[in-house]
């Protein structure tokens, strides 16, 4: 998260000094998080903490694209594609998964 980002040098009448000597406008939204006692975030931190839930929620390109209002799931991915690098361990592991219980699988040949 980050810092509060106005500076105390702002107009007090058309802002609202919150803790730590930091003065932010007094929108809805900020008067909310400090009501809260959250961090200084936008909007838009919260649609990337979001996507990243959905991503470990198992959710894929094409619903994330959708939930997110992308054109494409190419811009999805231009985006968000590091937070699907722990997806390519879990293929590997359900592969595995896989091939043991397969009849037809290298793991489960009989001895020739």
């Amino acid at each position: 998260m980050n810092a509060w980002p106005h500076s105390v040098e702002a107009d007090p009448a058309v802002s609202l000094c919150l803790s730590g000597g930091h003065v932010v406008s007094p929108s809805w939204f900020a008067i909310a998080l400090a009501s809260a006692g959250l961090e200084y975030m936008t909007p838009h931190d919260l649609r990337h903490t979001a996507a990243s839930l959905a991503v470990s929620a198992g959710a894929n390109i094409k619903v994330l694209q959708k939930m997110l209002g992308h054109k494409s799931a190419a811009m999805t991915l231009d985006v968000y594609a590091d937070l699907f690098d722990e997806d390519l361990d879990m293929v590997a592991v359900r592969l595995d998964e896989a091939a043991a219980k397969s009849p037809i699988s290298p793991w489960n040949r009989a001895s020739a």
